[in-house]
């Protein structure tokens, strides 16, 4: 519960349109930071998902089951996808005149600099 609420914070933060907040936010020494570390848990659920996959052993007889772990780690591993997808939704500042124009600064595209660098 606590990761949802801070991945709401952060959501939160960039609805607040304000480009000297966002540029600070979208500078490396912090964005870099934040998207490998949500990369990495993606990565950690999938492996982990894939662990419970392959010792699973339940069986009627036996009497042990993970769907309960399963379900959990299915649904963090949605949650975080869901981040990374509400993360790349957030609209861009992007100067009127320039309309039309796609902001490489954004940040979508520092999003997914970011996630293809791992």
């Amino acid at each position: 519960m606590v990761r949802a609420a801070a991945r709401t914070v952060v959501l939160n933060v960039f609805g607040v349109h304000d480009k000297e907040l966002r540029r600070y936010l979208l500078k490396p020494e912090n964005w870099g930071l934040y998207v490998p570390r949500v990369v990495d848990r993606i990565a950690a659920a999938v492996e982990s998902i894939d662990g419970v996959a392959l010792v699973d052993g339940s069986s009627p007889e036996s009497g042990i089951s993970h769907d309960g772990e399963r379900s959990n780690l299915i649904a963090e591993l949605g949650d975080l996808m869901y981040h990374v997808n509400d993360l790349m939704c957030v609209p861009d500042l992007v100067d009127n005149s320039r309309a039309g124009d796609e902001d490489e600064n954004g940040v979508a595209s520092r999003t997914e600099r970011e996630l293809w660098s791992k």
